[in-house]
């Protein structure tokens, strides 16, 4: 196999106000009809963690991985002169190196802005390219293990002023990513696909002999024997926690953009996305923050600990009460933060690695949840890759320690995860990034929607109880699968 050598170019980002009326949900219809549109969405606003959302389409590469590969560029039909597909490296993290080194960004945007980058996802079987790991489950949903976009033009909202903006990349004239546009060019575009008059979506495979309701992975039993097991593993001293998952799928009924709006109206989140490619979409509504790294400051925000909410005021303090209390969650997400801890202590400096804030109790539409906030400084030489490799997929998914956990995991849960706890965000070509853990996430596979639920388990964790958490989990993302009010969705 020849590995392209991925030719350098130096660029920079330039932006300029612009004018539209409303928020960015208002215009994804008419996203949707370009080519591979994206929503980083704030759709919980937040003045630090959910501030801005962005929108863009018509990729210039996408950067893609299906075991066992190798990584693979594809190039925008409009790049005069090139070969439109070109093989990276075997491994999907050494691929990434290769297209991010060689993508300079030599004026970006303030800091916390999006200056142009990769956007996409990391699933979370992309782990075993970084541990060693059994292969037990069955890989069953047909999308790439990596899917990174680079986009020459984007849309930023910030939800604290309700101000818009347009940023493009420009590159030098005749270089293996010029489209041969001005940037002004790129943005008028843009412009012109967010302002366009879209009254319909477009078609959405159906599924033949389609059935409403859902399917899973574990049947009740086998999912509280499952839990069992776990607990067999930590009392042998093998764990002291385990993440452990249950998988629904639907024929859907709808248009996936039609699902994540309704997914968005019923559990808003600070970092949630909507990612649609051909056949396919990723519909994400995650609390919780991955990475964030600005300069050499990284950021990682892991979740451990769930009451639902009900909307109802006695039932909602009486389970804000229960989760502040409980010993039994505030001893996973201890576990989890000293193992975020360690992770972040292998690219960051001597001493730099510290909890800023812990226990934090955080309300979100159908839940309460605790979540700690972890902060180191990078090594001078550190790149987001290097900063991957050491922390992915997060520990608050997997368990602790990590790697037996994965092991366990494999073992027990029946189905890959694909995009599930992975990661959902942007890799800026200023070293930046900002990722989710791809928690609350919806997988459209042509007809089928997939959504997956899990909790932590621990030595004094009840079968019942971790079971009843996923429903409680889950319930948003079903109700918006099946194009529902969520008061009309009940687990039976």
């Amino acid at each position: 196999m020849t590995v392209w050598r991925v030719p350098p170019v130096l660029c920079k980002a330039v932006h300029r106000p612009f004018d539209l009326p409303a928020e960015p949900a208002g215009y994804l219809q008419s996203l949707t009809q370009a080519e591979r549109p994206f929503f980083l969405d704030s759709a919980a606003q937040h003045p630090h963690w959910g501030r801005l959302s962005y929108l863009g389409c018509n990729p210039l590469l996408s950067l893609t991985f299906t075991s066992p590969g190798p990584a693979r560029l594809e190039l925008s039909d409009d790049l005069p002169g090139q070969t439109r597909r070109r093989d990276l490296a075997q491994n999907p993290f050494r691929a990434l190196e290769q297209l991010s080194n060689a993508l300079t960004l030599a004026k970006p945007l303030a800091p916390e802005q999006f200056s142009g980058g990769l956007v996409g996802y990391f699933s979370y079987d992309l782990g075993r390219y970084i541990e060693r790991l059994p292969s037990l489950a069955c890989s069953d949903i047909a999308l790439p293990e990596l899917c990174l976009n680079l986009y020459d033009c984007w849309a930023t909202y910030d939800h604290t002023t309700g101000r818009w903006s347009l940023g493009a990349l420009e590159f030098p004239k005749g270089c293996w990513l010029d489209r041969g546009q001005s940037s002004s060019e790129k943005m008028d575009r843009l412009a012109a696909v967010l302002t366009a008059d879209s009254t319909k979506l477009g078609d959405w495979p159906t599924a033949e002999g389609a059935t409403t309701g859902p399917r899973c992975n574990f049947s009740r039993e086998e999912y509280l024997g499952a839990v069992g097991r776990a607990r067999d593993y930590i009392g042998a001293g093998d764990i002291f926690q385990v993440n452990l998952s249950q998988r629904f799928t639907v024929d859907l009924q709808c248009h996936p953009l039609q699902a994540y709006l309704q997914l968005r109206r019923i559990s808003p989140a600070w970092f949630a996305a909507y990612l649609q490619m051909p056949g396919k979409a990723i519909l994400s509504s995650s609390p919780e923050l991955f990475l964030r790294r600005r300069g050499q400051t990284v950021i990682t925000r892991p979740i451990k600990g769930t009451r639902p909410r009900r909307g109802q005021p006695d039932h909602d303090l009486r389970m804000r009460h229960e989760l502040s209390k409980s010993i039994k969650d505030e001893a996973e997400l201890n576990m989890i933060v000293d193992l975020e801890r360690n992770d972040l202590g292998r690219v960051c400096d001597y001493g730099s690695v510290r909890v800023a804030q812990h226990r934090q109790m955080e309300e979100h539409p159908t839940v309460f949840h605790l979540v700690s906030t972890v902060t180191g400084e990078l090594t001078p030489d550190t790149s987001t890759v290097d900063l991957l490799r050491a922390t992915f997929p997060g520990g608050s998914v997997t368990g602790a320690p990590k790697v037996r956990a994965m092991e366990i995991i494999e073992e027990l849960e029946p189905t890959r995860r694909s995009v599930y706890t992975g990661a959902i965000g942007y890799m800026g070509l200023d070293g930046s990034c900002q990722l989710n853990v791809a928690i609350r996430t919806i997988i459209v596979d042509g007809p089928r929607a997939h959504c997956q639920v899990g909790g932590a388990v621990v030595a004094d964790s009840e079968p019942d109880a971790e079971y009843q958490e996923t429903l409680d989990k889950g319930l948003a993302m079903m109700a918006a699968m099946r194009n529902m009010p969520l008061s009309q969705l009940v687990f039976k």
